[in-house]
């Protein structure tokens, strides 16, 4: 979002600005308008950086909790929870408040060529946005990564800074056409002007199919109002034809567009799907999170948590049952999420920006001036009006390219008159700079050099630590980061990874001084002290880090594991629930939660958030690899307890533990995990097998499917496939030395002797690539499978084989897929029967 590059560039503009000011008295005086509500800005967050005493400030009893169980003593502290954070944001003021400086001194022409920068870079990204779309969306054309898969954001990675973007270079590509000049001498410069124009006009037409494109709500609403308005800005006020006149192109153009956009959206396709999918509401996830965000604000009223601290005070009240693997990097909401960073001080700010705005364009409309200036100012407050109305569902202004543009929308409406012409203005403002003493002016140089210069390290400074701690880099982080508790915490937590506990403590206690939501230092903290033998302290600090809300694992598996020790059941089971959400119940929590529900007190604990249905519930149970024995001996049992509660477990959840079972010769408990589904399987007439003419559905023979129903896969290469017409059969191909097996099902069996029979189809010579075994997984032999003599004819022939179960074999794998050793081929199978030849149905067949 911040880059410390283009932060340093703007810097140094302003560095220029301020020689030359102090050199020449430059700035204009509508320049104090925006000079004025950056320097508001600035004070509030320097006034968040000044340490207070220890006093009762509300929304701090999280904090106190913190220094106070870890140990940390009371002393001046800013207002600020992260006061390197509240660095970083006032720093990051210079780039906006660089191009609205710029934007002022520019002239009218520097300020038209702004404007066309604008149009141009906005059909830049439209164009990116064309070249993703008809190319497939490569990585090259995403340069700044994409979270939108299918969706046109062109430069952007969010598709609603991109719909912004290009709805403010709508507004600026009117304006370019409407300040175009309408008269010259040269017939040269006529031609390059309405080449221009022409130009202009076109590009508004791809930026609207673009915004379209981009998918963006928010943006399509306002492209409604925004498009006839840039047209009408564009259209000249002179009855003459000039310059700015539409060619005469532009209407079949526009209509051959129009028509074009809707083909495209009614036609079928993977990325129109996408898009118009975007576009019908389903409500909006920041409506569920509002709740939440003004249970903060209320908490930080009326001082604020401190400016970019809303990662950390929010997830000390997250929502556990909102909780997932992603989280709210900001509150989607720039008002509130302003509120809740600057307080009432912050609302007295905002409210006086609103008001200094609005002041100025009503002088500017109500006064005398030139239509080009009126043009200027309403173009760059309908920009402000657009990323004003974006911020109450996103936060534009916390990006700096958007930030940028907001300060060239600022310096429009603040721009001097254009009446004058531009030479006659700077000659002016000489005049007053050119009789100051030499010496002052040279100390006003120096002292500015200097302030500009101390303000390029820190920025660079704040900036490369806060790359360095993204790298990982703690040390580096924390040389470079003064008092940034973050990288301090970093920095503790290697020194404990590398087996020095007291170090490890004397940084994590620094980082916390610094930071005291830093649960990174928290809960190392806590882990250097147990490995000092300092139990009570130790637990002391768990309990503060657990405090902090839901997302470290390290804290959260402790809370668990404390929780169940406490006999607290409901919370060991919310604290599993956290973990198990943040991972979507897979990784290393996972695995140790499987192993951990032997114990009857967390099953109990965790039955209630399991018969929730939780998204992370499927993922759990079925982990797509063969489970140890650690892992089913606590997924057993608590699947026969949702078994007989109001969520019992599916067939998906349930087939991993099943298949462990069947494979370690436990039959009989993996048919009572498929209790539930037997009932739906009818057995066909004679058979001890059900649905051996493949009837249903394909979707009924995927993993959805209980090891005791026929399931298929790609298995080596070998593949099995259902078609449906004109009745169910099973199209098996493999190469008959692979041994592999795409069609399976398990069937429980008491020892004797058996009949297997099916119908195949297929090419003379495919049984001695493809046919029916029967195996037995526990020791690994093949009981039986089927001949290989030729097939005769072009219809369904029956062939049958028989095999024998031995005691010790208490569930047979039926496989159609490779046999004998032939070369690749494939078949048609259906109606497989399996009847007994000497002893009678065992209890727990026909499964």
């Amino acid at each position: 979002m911040r880059n410390g590059i283009v932060e340093a560039l703007a810097l140094t503009v302003l560095l220029h600005i301020a020689w030359v000011q102090t050199r020449y008295d430059v700035l204009p005086d509508s320049a104090r308008g925006p000079l004025l509500l950056f320097a508001g800005i600035l004070l509030l967050f320097v006034a968040q950086l000044v340490p207070l005493p220890p006093l009762a400030i509300s929304g701090r009893e999280a904090t106190d909790a913190v220094t106070a169980l870890a140990g940390v003593p009371r002393r001046w502290r800013p207002l600020s929870l992260d006061p390197a954070a509240t660095s970083r944001m006032a720093i990051s003021l210079v780039v906006p408040l660089a191009t609205a400086l710029l934007t002022i001194l520019a002239g009218q022409r520097g300020r038209i060529l702004i404007v066309r920068a604008i149009a141009l870079l906005a059909g830049v990204s439209a164009m990116f946005g064309m070249v993703q779309l008809g190319l497939g969306f490569p990585d090259w054309a995403s340069p700044f990564g994409k979270a939108d898969p299918g969706i046109a954001d062109g430069l952007f990675v969010n598709r609603n800074h991109q719909a912004m973007f290009l709805l403010c270079g709508l507004i600026a590509t009117g304006l370019w056409i409407r300040l175009e000049p309408s008269g010259s001498d040269s017939p040269f410069r006529i031609a390059i002007g309405r080449s221009r124009v022409h130009a202009a006009w076109l590009l508004m037409p791809l930026l609207a199919l673009m915004i379209l494109a981009a998918a963006s709500k928010a943006g399509i609403g306002l492209l409604a109002v925004i498009l006839p308005l840039s047209v009408a800005r564009a259209l000249p006020s002179i009855k003459r034809r000039g310059a700015g006149s539409p060619p005469g192109w532009i209407v079949p153009v526009a209509a051959v567009v129009a028509i074009g956009l809707v083909v495209a959206i009614t036609l079928p396709g993977e990325t129109v799907t996408t898009i118009r999918s975007r576009l019908i509401f389903r409500g909006d996830a920041r409506l569920e999170f509002l709740p939440d965000l003004l249970v903060l604000l209320r908490q930080y009223w009326p001082w604020g948590s401190g400016a970019g601290t809303f990662v950390p005070a929010y997830m000390g009240i997250e929502d556990l049952d909102k909780l997932g693997s992603f989280y709210l990097n900001h509150a989607h909401n720039e008002y509130i999420e302003w509120l809740i960073e600057t307080g009432l001080p912050g609302l007295l700010v905002l409210l006086s920006g609103i008001a200094l705005i609005a002041a100025r364009l009503w002088s500017v409309l109500s006064s005398r001036r030139s239509d080009a200036r009126k043009a200027l100012a309403v173009s760059g407050g309908t920009m402000i009006l657009i990323l004003g109305l974006h911020s109450a569902i996103d936060y534009p202004l916390r990006t700096d390219s958007l930030a940028a543009l907001f300060g060239v929308a600022l310096g429009l409406v603040f721009a001097p008159g254009l009446d004058d012409a531009a030479v006659s203005e700077r000659g002016a403002v000489s005049e007053r700079g050119a009789g100051r003493p030499a010496i002052k002016r040279r100390l006003a140089i120096a002292g500015v050099a200097l302030f500009v210069t101390l303000l390029a390290g820190q920025i660079m400074r704040l900036r490369l630590a806060e790359v360095a701690a993204g790298d990982a880099n703690a040390s580096l982080a924390a040389a470079i980061g003064s008092n940034d508790g973050m990288a301090e915490a970093y920095v503790a937590e290697a020194y404990l990874a590398s087996g020095q506990p007291e170090l490890a403590r004397d940084q994590a206690l620094a980082a916390i001084d610094h930071t005291p939501l830093a649960i990174v230092a928290v809960r190392t903290l806590a882990m250097a002290e147990a490995r000092l033998g300092h139990h009570a302290a130790a637990r002391d600090a768990w309990r503060a880090a657990a405090g902090l809300g839901w997302r470290d694992v390290p804290t959260q598996y402790w809370a668990m594991k404390q929780a169940l020790a406490d006999g607290e059941n409901a919370i060991a089971g919310m604290r599993a629930d956290a973990l198990l959400r943040l991972n979507q119940g897979t990784g290393p929590f996972a695995d140790l939660t499987r192993k951990a529900l032997v114990d009857p007190a967390l099953r109990s604990a965790l039955k209630p958030r399991l018969a929730m249905r939780p998204a992370w519930r499927e993922s759990f149970f079925h982990a797509g690899r063969i489970l140890t024995a650690e892992e089913v001996a606590g997924l057993q049992p608590m699947l026969l307890e949702l078994q007989r509660g109001a969520a019992p477990p599916s067939a998906l959840e349930a087939r991993d533990t099943m298949l462990f079972l069947l494979n370690h010769g436990r039959t009989a408990e993996a048919v009572a995990l498929d209790a539930p589904f037997a009932s739906r399987r009818k057995l066909d007439p004679g058979s001890l097998l059900s649905d051996g003419g493949f009837n249903l559905p394909a979707t009924a023979y995927g993993e959805a499917a209980s090891p005791f129903e026929w399931s298929v896969g790609v298995v080596g290469g070998a593949n099995a496939v259902l078609e449906s017409e004109p009745s169910g059969q099973m199209v098996v191909s493999a190469d008959g030395s692979s041994g592999n097996i795409p069609l399976v099902r398990w069937v429980a069996l008491a020892p004797g002797r058996y009949t297997l029979s099916f119908r195949m189809k297929g090419p003379p010579d495919s049984p001695t690539a493809v046919g029916v075994r029967a195996i037995c997984p526990m020791t690994g032999l093949t009981l039986g499978e089927s001949g290989r003599n030729m097939l005769a004819g072009d219809g369904y022939q029956t062939r049958s084989f028989d095999f024998v179960v031995p005691a010790d074999c208490s569930a047979v794998l039926i496989g159609v897929g490779a046999v004998g050793g032939g070369p690749e081929n494939e078949a048609e199978f259906d109606d497989i029967r399996l009847v007994p030849e000497t002893s009678p149905l065992h209890p727990l067949a026909g499964r």
